[in-house]
């Protein structure tokens, strides 16, 4: 038997890695199997230590304990010296035993985990929200309904079928493998830095047309309807639907993008461009004024609004909207550059075609239409196209090398970094590891993890009776139930995972009557003690018991199998005075199981 990885597999992982992109692995499947995976596709790497972890329940000799074993014996005593090279991997049962008695370790393993096996869909859910807990941001593949709860819970879920998981994951991928994963990323950083562009870009314009209008407030005059019109239907709206077009960038950079609007840098970039904006527009209202066909607007009850004014500011500022759209439609590392977006080039090209037009030659139609007061001074218009060039000029050059390089880059960055010193949870957690050389405190033992988790089995199956609160996994339905053991009751649980079943008081003084009956003899008159153990376990009658001639051998249909199980119950002695041995044989597997 051979479990194959898919060929994009390892590339996908190693593009991740690449991106800084932390990896780990969920499954309900073996740990062993798991290991092995995770090795093929470099999700642990050649020259890391894989460190097990397990978790122990406590019994009446001892108290809950944890074991730290190294898959490689390397050293001699019990430290880890090449504490930045391991991982840990932990089995479904240890994480159940750590989360109940060991809370403390459990961010430890979400900081340095990678490989997590044998997890039931709850325990699956819980490492979600402990990695949500400790700052990251998490992302989930499942193909199965029992990933449902951790694809749910998870900040990006991803399906890769089109089954139970696609229900609860907000993604669902056409091809069964993890080829999207990088995509998805991908395009959130691109929506991201999308999204705070067509802020800036709605913010800028609004607050520059605060602008325009309060200059012309200043002299009793406003910006007509139609020019209103224009900007905002032509321009705004337009601009704004094509800025978000551009696909997201072809490289998945190591950095994330930005998340918070309210920080220095986009406060900084908005106040810089405004006062660019409001610089140009007194500059070119202060130049007309000293032309000498010059002609200041006198106000009027009438709301006649053609004059010089208006009009140079409404050219001046449909300029700037512009020129704003193409500033803050950033590029790389997250989008493509904008001449990649050929409807938004076509539309800025259109924009400042008609702007350019109606400044320089307008039809006498739009004049009208617009109520605007044309320079008679050809060159004069020219002038004013010529200082919306400038202006764009100015804030490209505001935006890309005073803002994103010289403030952002060479001076909050560096303050930051030095003084304010911003660290995750996980990144504190981190630290922590690395101050510990001690931890994890690795045993000097040479057992393998096959042996381990088969310690892990039998230790949790041992310790189950003795306590009254314990875990049972229904592996039909592949969930966790915690269960009280009622008073005076007895859990026989087989080993091939039949369901739990529970013998009282009085069913349990049947059975020792016939364990007594079975060491002092037996025959066809005690058929009572048979029909009482029968009510117990099976649906027989004793009169089915008898047709073998080896009367040690009684066919019995438990309840909890079917009619065709085929399953054969063989009662006989055991050292233990108290105790019988009841040997189960079906045509595909034996087990055995000892009731006290």
């Amino acid at each position: 038997m051979e479990n194959r990885l898919k060929p994009e597999t390892q590339p996908i992982i190693k593009t991740l890695k690449t991106a800084n992109i932390r990896t780990v692995m969920v499954t309900g499947d073996n740990m062993l199997t798991a290991l092995s995976v995770a090795r093929d596709c470099q999700m642990i790497d050649r020259h890391d230590h894989v460190v097990m972890v397990t978790g122990l329940p406590p019994s009446d000799v001892s108290p809950a304990r944890l074991e730290y074993t190294c898959s490689e014996n390397i050293v001699n005593d019990s430290k880890l010296k090449y504490s930045s090279r391991y991982q840990l991997a932990i089995s479904g049962t240890s994480w159940t035993i750590i989360h109940k008695y060991f809370p403390e370790v459990l961010p430890k393993l979400a900081v340095r985990g990678v490989v997590f096996a044998r997890f039931s869909p709850e325990n699956k859910q819980q490492l979600i929200e402990l990695l949500q807990d400790s700052g990251y941001y998490v992302g989930m593949c499942g193909d199965g309904a029992n990933d449902c709860g951790a694809l749910k819970t998870a900040h990006a879920g991803i399906s890769l079928s089109e089954a139970e998981a696609s229900v609860a994951s907000p993604f669902t991928s056409k091809e069964s493998s993890i080829s999207c994963v990088p995509n998805v990323i991908k395009e959130g950083r691109a929506a991201l830095v999308t999204s705070y562009g067509i802020f800036k870009f709605m913010a800028c314009y609004s607050l520059t047309q605060f602008l325009s209008v309060c200059l012309l407030y200043w002299i009793g005059a406003t910006l007509t309807d139609f020019t209103f019109l224009y900007i905002d239907l032509l321009l705004l709206t337009s601009l704004g639907i094509t800025f978000c077009y551009t696909s997201a960038y072809f490289v998945l950079d190591p950095k994330p993008p930005k998340v918070s609007l309210i920080a220095v840098t986009p406060v900084l970039s908005l106040i810089l461009q405004l006062l660019v904006h409001l610089i140009i527009q007194l500059t070119v209202s202060k130049l007309t004024e000293q032309q000498p066909w010059f002609e200041p607007f006198i106000p009027n009850e009438d709301r006649d609004y053609q004059c010089y004014e208006v009009t140079i500011i409404f050219l001046s500022s449909s300029f700037q909207y512009i020129t704003m759209a193409i500033v803050f439609s950033k590029g790389p590392p997250y989008r493509r550059i904008i001449f990649k977006n050929y409807v938004f080039m076509v539309n800025i090209i259109l924009s400042a075609g008609i702007t350019i037009m109606i400044v320089v030659y307008p039809f006498q139609w739009i004049i009208d239409l617009m109520e605007l007061k044309m320079p008679p001074s050809l060159a004069y218009r020219g002038l004013i196209v010529g200082i919306g060039v400038m202006n764009f000029i100015i804030c490209f050059i505001t935006e890309t090398y005073i803002v994103d390089f010289l403030i952002d880059g060479k001076f909050i960055q560096p303050l930051t970094e030095k003084y304010i010193n911003i660290k995750l949870k996980y990144q504190v957690i981190e630290n922590e590891i690395y101050s510990q050389p001690d931890w994890p405190p690795i045993s000097n033992s040479d057992t393998s993890i096959a042996d381990l988790m088969r310690l892990e089995q039998f230790t949790v199956d041992a310790c189950a009776p003795e306590s009254k609160d314990f875990t049972y996994v229904d592996e039909e339905e592949n969930k966790v139930k915690e269960q009280r053991k009622p008073e005076n009751e007895l859990s026989i649980k087989p080993s091939f995972g039949s369901k739990l079943q529970t013998v009282n008081e009085a069913e349990l003084q049947d059975i020792q009557n016939l364990n007594d009956f079975l060491q002092n003899g037996h025959g066809k008159d005690s058929t009572n003690d048979l029909n009482n153990l029968l009510n117990v376990f099976g649906n027989r009658s004793s009169s089915d018991l008898w047709q073998n001639d080896n009367e040690d051998v009684i066919p019995i249909l438990p309840r909890t199998m079917s009619d065709d199980s085929a399953t054969l119950m063989q009662m006989t002695n055991t050292n233990n005075p108290g105790s019988m041995k009841i040997k189960m044989e079906t045509n595909e597997e034996s087990s055995e199981v000892t009731i006290l």
